[in-house]
């Protein structure tokens, strides 16, 4: 396995709270024109997955400086029968056409801010247009690939370019009334800026599982696409010579064999072209605190031969100071550049877990960290 140098810069894009609400799930993406944007959501603290509006932040020099954030999704909610409907797109780059497309989903609340979780259509996928130069969403409809009609759930993830112009979208989902989670991967086409169904992989299941598998990441180096996914048990990984037909999923593993202990949580891959990287948070001896040990937020080499991680090329990528850095985003920037962005999300664990003060005495302050891993 070649040796991969390279050097990681650490930068706090905003930080702040009003006490009640703290941005989340930010992402990096570009548009057409050659600027740099991270979007992020607003989560509101007084409960659990209660998300608000989304906004965007803009650099006109490359991402060395950014604009005040402003108001981005604008998509309008519905409120019927005492539901409360919050649908959210994000926007997404596509090389081939040089233009953007939408991805997003449908979020549910009783009484205006309980997640609906369980019942049909409780999240339905969201695909649509974007128009870059307006910075707005011009278009949302629901989409659901053949295999899916029955799904009550289903959620796309950070979709991947192939190398033919068709874009690759990990997702998961619940088939009927089923409690475990299963993973596909679609394919697509772009046209005008928006999707067109292609094919569909069979389903990647765990039985086994208590809720299944789900928030999948893929990319791909060389000939071979890697997957990884979440289980509340462990993280899991398979690989693919088509991005259709996958392994039977595995547990991520250290090069000495020993399990990498990410549970109920996401990984992300970080990509160049001669290499890939795993970004993940797992258990140590000093996080206890952390929702989930969702922090620090580590990355290290995967070695494609093995399919396992090189645990002496483990390093931190962003520092634990009390919040929990588990819903982030890896954007490529360019061949020798790529962006890890997260935030420190201000709720904790424990007998009260919307006291952000928990974490506030660790040091978290809400931070967006952008983070620049460059060759």
């Amino acid at each position: 396995m070649k040796e991969i140098a390279y050097t990681m810069y650490r930068d706090v894009v905003a930080e702040g709270y009003d006490g009640k609400t703290c941005c989340i799930a930010p992402k990096a993406f570009r548009t057409p024109d050659g600027r740099l944007h991270i979007d992020y959501t607003t989560l509101f603290l007084s409960g659990s997955d209660v998300f608000g509006d989304r906004y965007v932040l803009t650099s006109e020099d490359g991402g060395r400086s950014f604009s005040a954030p402003r108001l981005f999704n604008g998509l309008p909610e519905k409120n019927e029968d005492g539901v409360r409907t919050v649908s959210a797109l994000n926007a997404y780059y596509h090389k081939a056409t040089n233009s953007c497309f939408a991805l997003g989903r449908e979020t549910r609340y009783t009484d205006g801010h309980s997640p609906i979780l369980s019942g049909r259509n409780i999240m339905r996928a969201l695909t649509g247009a974007f128009d870059a130069e307006a910075m707005t969403f011009t278009s949302c409809e629901f989409v659901s690939p053949p295999g899916t009609e029955e799904w009550d759930a289903l959620t796309f993830m950070e979709p991947l370019e192939d190398d033919d112009g068709t874009v690759l979208i990990p997702a998961y989902g619940r088939p009927g009334s089923r409690r475990q989670a299963e993973v596909a991967v679609f394919r697509f086409a772009v046209e005008n800026g928006r999707l067109r169904w292609l094919e569909s992989s069979p389903s990647i299941t765990r039985h086994d599982l208590a809720r299944g598998l789900c928030e999948p990441r893929l990319t791909k180096l060389g000939g071979t696409y890697y997957l990884t996914m979440r289980s509340d048990e462990i993280g899991w990984f398979a690989r693919s010579e088509d991005g259709m037909r996958f392994t039977v999923p595995t547990e991520w593993r250290w090069d000495d064999g020993e399990i990498l202990t990410s549970r109920n949580t996401q990984q992300g891959w970080l990509r160049f072209p001669d290499g890939l990287f795993l970004v993940y948070t797992r258990e140590t001896p000093h996080n206890a605190h952390i929702f989930r040990r969702r922090a620090p937020l580590f990355l290290a080499r995967f070695d494609e031969e093995r399919d396992c991680l090189v645990r002496d090329t483990e390093r931190i990528a962003v520092p634990e100071m009390g919040a929990r850095l588990g819903n982030f985003c890896v954007t490529e920037i360019s061949d020798g550049e790529a962006w890890i962005c997260v935030c420190e999300w201000m709720q904790t664990t424990g007998p009260n877990p919307f006291d952000h003060t928990v974490c506030a005495r660790y040091g978290a302050n809400n931070r967006l960290w952008r983070i620049r891993i460059v060759r």
